[in-house]
């Protein structure tokens, strides 16, 4: 299996391989294969279903939390998917207090194969960090600029990366990300299950198994 850091060595040295067929030369890979599989990843975002959504539209865990809470979408970007609950005893028309939200971001353009290939290593090769006050990582290849971010936490996940071009304008940005902020257990008089353990309202909600395919999406 060819792996991406020889594709990326390919490119930055400007000589493709070849293999001799009879008097046919023919290249090993695809000029465009980094570029391709970024579109593959900016796919799978896309068509990802919101856990936490669906697992609200299913109707957990009950009538009465429902009536405390209420689902929306965060945001409307064509390159976006997300949803949010919010506290509705809390919410009004200048401020939203979410308690939960989960989003999936998939901004692609196709850029130098080179660079494509740069993005890939670096999302193979970087590992998560445990450490919510992690700061963002930020590679500069040929001009452009690639910033990773992957933190796995309690309280907030993301696995992300951005691309920009020498323009600095931002041409990929590719991840999934979720958050919370139960900062109580007693919602008017309705008991909220924060511990571990299978009825806990981040276990019925997603929180915990949307970060199966979040921390997972670039592999």
């Amino acid at each position: 299996m060819v792996k991406w850091e020889d594709i990326l060595k390919v490119q930055v040295l400007g000589n493709k391989q070849k293999v001799k067929m009879g008097n046919i030369a023919i290249p090993t890979e695809d000029d465009t294969d980094c570029n391709r599989k970024l579109k593959e990843f900016a796919d799978k975002l896309r068509n990802y279903n919101i856990l936490l959504k669906e697992r609200w539209e299913a109707g957990w865990p009950n009538k009465e939390i429902q009536e405390l809470f209420g689902g929306e979408e965060k945001v409307n970007h064509p390159d976006a998917n997300s949803w949010r609950l919010v506290d509705l005893k809390r919410h009004h028309d200048q401020y939203s207090y979410e308690v939960m939200y989960e989003e999936t971001y998939f901004t692609y353009q196709q850029i130098p194969e080179n660079v494509a290939c740069k993005v890939l290593e670096i999302l193979e090769s970087e590992t998560p960090f445990f450490d919510e006050e992690a700061e963002t990582k930020v590679f500069n290849f040929d001009d452009w600029t690639i910033k990773r971010d992957y933190i796995v936490g309690y309280p907030f996940n993301i696995n992300e990366v951005s691309v920009y071009n020498p323009a600095s304008s931002r041409v990929i940005y590719l991840g999934w990300s979720n958050w919370e902020n139960m900062t109580t257990k007693n919602y008017g008089g309705v008991f909220i299950a924060t511990e571990a353990g299978s009825g806990n309202i981040y276990n019925i909600s997603g929180y915990y198994d949307a970060r199966k395919f979040g921390n997972n999406w670039h592999k």
